[in-house]
């Protein structure tokens, strides 16, 4: 525990980098979009069991990653083929692939 009169409001000094920026939306069809960088696990979620993927985000950190389903996905079809190229055997692959 710490003493809440040890503890001092932050300041950003030049000592410090600046904070943490995140990157803004893109504005795709009238709708802000992030741009996806990788897809890294896929899984089945919900009571339907859709595929969902593990998407790491462009210009965010790991631990930013969330888990879109496929419909939220539209404009990278090819980072999801990356994927399934890459991970052949996973759940979900196609079965041409």
């Amino acid at each position: 525990m710490i003493h809440t009169n040890l503890l001092t409001p932050y300041k950003e000094t030049a000592l410090h980098r600046l904070n943490y920026t995140r990157p803004t939306p893109d504005l795709i069809d009238g709708e802000e979009e992030y741009e996806v960088e990788e897809v890294q696990q896929v899984r089945r979620q919900g009571q339907g069991c859709k595929l969902h993927y593990l998407i790491k985000w462009k210009g965010f950190p790991m631990s930013d990653s969330t888990w879109e389903p496929v419909e939220h996905l539209k404009h990278t079809p090819e980072l999801i083929a990356n994927f399934y190229r890459q991970y052949p055997n996973v759940e979900g692959a196609p079965q041409n692939a």
